[in-house]
């Protein structure tokens, strides 16, 4: 027995070595081999829940990570019988838990609850030594811990790949740090993320300052944290001496007003450090502003640009750059806006001559003109199509360009699976290539197989034309006669496909095409109900589904409501299941018309993740208080982990969090895009509990949070609102439903700052705010400052008064608009759809096409009918998926048809946004099949 007890521990220790390569569902076969083997050997009884296996030091031993594997029920009665074997095997000291990395937060608590059971103090340095992964979970200490002890616990929690911050603080939260030196905060090392806005108030101004690189590389400090040390150290000083790189990591959190009395000098230096350089790409735009500004007061943009990291070239005015009389040899690293890029393509377009010049385009390729794409050689064109920042209507004429060189239908096979697929797509007229037939048909199928089904809009017609295409190909008469094989090789094609054809397959078929399904993006109405419906019948009611079920799944669940997903199973495993499928949301994103809009709503998976989260608690760990004693209050590190998934929590859920836990976790609470009205309003009542003493970058800490405030809210709290505040707060268009507190807030920032003599750092801060002015107010901004703002203004959609004075506003600084170049037309942005009928009557037949969608879709039905047919043809797809039914209403026949010039499919049409189904199709292409027999004969 011993002998074969030898044999089983060479083999296990082999198993360990590769304990992380093995999926969790070897593992968990892995635990009960094991388990089987020892119960044998040691000719014990089975286990079972009821009569659980009576475990000792040599079977711990034994399991080593695989003990992880044990069932949470079993595991906790096992060590509530007898925990001696556990702290036997812990007092060993052979880091038996250093490789325990899928140790979870449950079974971290029965083993801290084993380990207290029989007396073992974690708060002794020689016990903290050997706690391991364990220690990513080490509870609140009751007492100080010994510097010693300290020192080993964070030593330990550098391991550790999950948040532990909240230990972190409350570790250090036991401690008085006002009597630390340098040397002393040097030694937290990560662990100075950790200590409260307070405890770093009291270090003073010569221990931050000397303990300044200890905080600078912290990427995990919060805004409330960076502004804490801001406010205490000699800034001032600091900037004087030219030490400005030192503050690394906590540069973002710098006010606008210190950015632009910076020197440029010292600036240049500062981009040297990467630390520094990092902290721009999360900086406001407000901010990035004033640096620009600053640097440019004795620098040259042409010579600015040599050394100006590429995150500040956002906030450049495309007619700098159109001012420039030759760009340097950086120009095609920055991440230009359309606007910018035009006006660089302008400059930059007579020096492509290559493939390889193509190829370092990057997001400058949005500034390519038909006129120019036309221009290029076929490899070059070939070389453009992997470029992931054109727009559909640039692949279009691309495509357009491609086929000049040789026609689709006298293509070779090998020809042909050359074509790039998004070209196949957009092919000007379907009609040659409804004439290939078998077997180079075949090639074409594969092409489509690999295209960006999403550049199409979701009403085009020539998603119909696709579909038919495949059914002909494959002499089918509808798509569910296909093979499940059959419809692997449609790959991104399935995505063109409607409700009917969903319904009409079966179960195999249905299987073969879900992970393609999941690439698809968010789909109509009807077809969302569709796909719910088989998802359902081939994997059984929500309630019954396993984490298993949700990762095959992948994006698919996102088309499920709270209501249904509420029902999922709660348990760790489902909650890592979720996990990878949520997205941060971040800053509020800008118009994307519907037609054209496949973003997932998450708002459903985040608070269903939430909800997990929540009820994941541990009772030991749910903070109870007065009359929140019904509820549990999540914790900072909780409320970290749920994200967006915060939406979930009740009013008085939010309510009841402690005034120190909404400051630890105001970053979060404060961009979480999905919380009601209510919500906001509770956590506006927390935040005054907070900061009851509301300073300026305490109300610009509350972003969202923000909108929840009243008219008497502004007058008691708000005094003298910075621009950075405003700039934090005024991002939301939601102020549109608020805007008499909007006008308020704004009345009391123009106390201080006259309305002419705002700046463009104002005019681009102020957000929406800027639909707070009056028409009045607008003619009295400066025209030129107007301009350096202008591209950021273009993106607000205010009420049409509001755009129609910020119109004649732009006519002052942009001149006429039958003269706007079309870097001038993307800068208006918005303010174009206050343009007369007259002025769009001016506008040329290429302008047009560069009128952005968000200004198409805030135009009245009145002007829009003033367009002609000529320029209806050239509004683009992006602009033509932005008209609503009440333009499209407006609309002469001829108009309609000029319009739908723009859906991408062959045939004029009045988009029909019903089912694409095959069993529509061969009604739909009748005229369409037609012409091809006539052209084959």
């Amino acid at each position: 027995m011993v002998q074969q007890v030898r044999q089983i521990r060479t083999r296990i220790s082999k198993l360990n070595d590769r304990y992380d390569s093995l999926k969790p569902q070897v593992r968990q076969a892995m635990y009960q081999w094991i388990q089987t083997i020892y119960v044998e050997s040691q000719k014990m009884p089975v286990s079972t829940p009821a009569n659980p296996l009576k475990i000792n030091q040599p079977y711990l031993e034994l399991m080593s990570r695989f003990l992880l594997q044990s069932n949470l029920t079993v595991l906790s009665k096992v060590f509530e019988t007898n925990p001696n074997p556990l702290c036997d095997h812990f007092k060993g000291g052979k880091n038996n838990w250093t490789n325990f990395y899928d140790l979870n937060e449950f079974q971290a608590n029965i083993l801290y609850h084993a380990l207290q059971s029989c007396s073992c103090d974690v708060t002794r340095i020689d016990n903290i030594t050997r706690l391991g992964q364990l220690a990513c979970f080490y509870p609140p200490p009751s007492t100080n811990l010994s510097k010693d002890a300290m020192s080993a616990l964070f030593s330990l929690l550098q391991q550790c790949k999950r948040d532990v911050k909240d230990i972190y603080a409350a570790v250090l939260s036991k401690m008085t740090v006002s009597t630390f030196n340098t040397a002393d905060v040097g030694k937290l090392g990560n662990a100075v993320v950790g200590l409260s806005e307070q405890q770093l108030s009291s270090l003073g101004p010569d221990i931050l300052n000397g303990s300044l690189d200890s905080f600078a590389q912290q990427p995990n400090l919060t805004k409330v944290q960076k502004l804490s040390i801001l406010n205490t150290i000699p800034l001032d000083g600091i900037i004087k001496v030219g030490n400005l790189k030192s503050l690394g990591l906590l540069t973002d959190s710098l006010q606008s007003d210190t950015l632009i009395g910076i020197n440029s000098s010292l600036f240049r230096t500062a981009f040297g450090n990467s630390n520094f350089t990092q902290a721009l790409n999360s900086m406001q735009p407000v901010q990035k502003k004033a640096i620009l500004l600053s640097i440019l007061k004795d620098t040259s943009l042409k010579d600015a640009l040599l050394f100006m990291p590429a995150s500040l070239i956002t906030e450049v005015p495309s007619a700098n750059i159109r001012a420039l009389q030759i760009l340097n040899k950086n120009w095609a690293n920055f991440t230009w806006n359309k606007a910018q890029a035009l006006a660089v393509m302008e400059k930059a377009f007579p020096l492509l001559k290559t493939p390889n010049d193509i190829q370092t385009l990057q997001t400058a390729a949005k500034g390519l003109t038909c006129k120019q794409i036309c221009n290029l050689t076929k490899a070059q064109l070939v070389t453009l199509s992997s470029n992931q920042h054109l727009s559909r209507d640039q692949v279009r004429c691309a495509s357009k360009a491609y086929i000049k060189f040789k026609d689709v239908s006298n293509m070779t096979d090998a020809e042909l699976s050359l074509v790039p697929s998004n070209f196949l797509v957009f092919t000007e007229s379907f009609t040659n290539v409804m004439s290939v037939t078998m077997p180079r048909c075949r090639t074409i199928v594969a092409r489509f197989a690999n295209a960006s089904t999403t550049l199409l809009p979701k009403d085009s017609m020539r998603r119909t034309e696709i579909l038919y295409f495949i059914l002909n190909c494959f002499n089918r008469s509808s798509l569910s006669a296909l093979s499940p094989t059959e419809m692997k090789l449609l790959g991104g094609v399935v995505c063109l496909m409607g409700e009917q054809d969903i319904t009409a397959m079966n179960d195999s078929q249905f299987q073969a095409t879900l992970d393609q399904l999941a690439t698809c993006g968010e789909p109509e109405d009807s077809m969302k109900i569709a796909l719910q419906k088989r998802i359902i019948a081939l994997y059984g009611d929500i309630p019954q589904w396993t984490p298993a079920v949700v990762s095959s799944l992948r994006s698919l669940v996102k088309l499920f409501d709270f209501s249904k997903l509420y029902m999922l199973p709660v348990s760790l495993e489902m909650k890592d299941a979720l996990a990878p499928l949520l997205s941060h949301t971040g800053n509020p994103q800008g118009f994307i018309p519907r037609k054209l809009d496949f973003k997932y709503d998450i708002e459903s998976l985040n608070k269903e993740y939430g909800k997990m989260v929540i009820e994941l608690v541990a009772p030991n760990n749910r903070a109870r208080r007065d009359i929140c004693s019904s509820v549990v209050v999540p914790s900072p590190q909780k409320i970290r982990e749920m994200g967006d998934g915060n939406s979930v929590l009740t009013p008085l859920q939010l309510e009841c969090l402690s005034p120190d836990t909404f400051s630890a976790s105001v970053d979060v609470l404060a961009s979480v895009p999905g919380f009601s009205d209510v919500q906001l309003s509770a956590l506006k009542t927390v935040a005054l509990k907070a900061y009851p003493l509301l300073t300026d970058q305490q109300l610009g800490s509350l972003k969202k949070i923000a909108l929840a405030f009243t008219w008497s809210d502004v007058n008691k709290y708000i005094k003298k609102p910075s621009i950075d505040t405003l700039s934090s707060i005024g991002q939301y268009s939601e102020w549109l439903d608020n805007l008499s507190v909007a006008k308020e807030i704004l009345a009391t920032f123009l106390r201080d700052n006259p309305v002419k003599n705002l700046t463009s750092r104002h005019l681009l801060g102020l957000g929406y705010f800027m639909c707070a002015f009056t028409p009045d107010q607008i003619a009295q901004l400066s025209s030129t400052e107007y301009s350096a703002a202008a591209y950021s203004i273009g993106q607000l959609q205010c009420p049409l008064d509001v755009l129609s004075a910020l119109k004649d506003k732009c006519v002052e600084a942009f001149g006429d608009p039958s003269s706007w170049t079309k870097d001038k037309m993307v800068t208006a942005g918005t303010v174009a759809a206050t343009l007369n009928s007259t002025q769009l009557g001016t506008l040329s037949e290429d302008a047009v096409g560069y009128i952005t969608p968000a200004a198409i879709s805030l135009m009245p039905s009145r002007t829009f009918k003033v367009l002609s047919p000529a320029q209806l043809s050239r509004l683009g797809m992006e602009n033509y998926a932005a008209v609503d039914d009440t333009q499209l209403d407006m609309l002469d026949p001829s108009q309609i048809e000029a319009l739908n010039y723009n859906t991408g499919a062959t045939t004029p049409y009045r988009a029909d946004s019903g089912s694409s189904s095959a069993a529509h199709l061969r009604a739909a292409m009748a005229p369409f099949l037609l012409t091809v027999i006539v052209l084959a004969y």
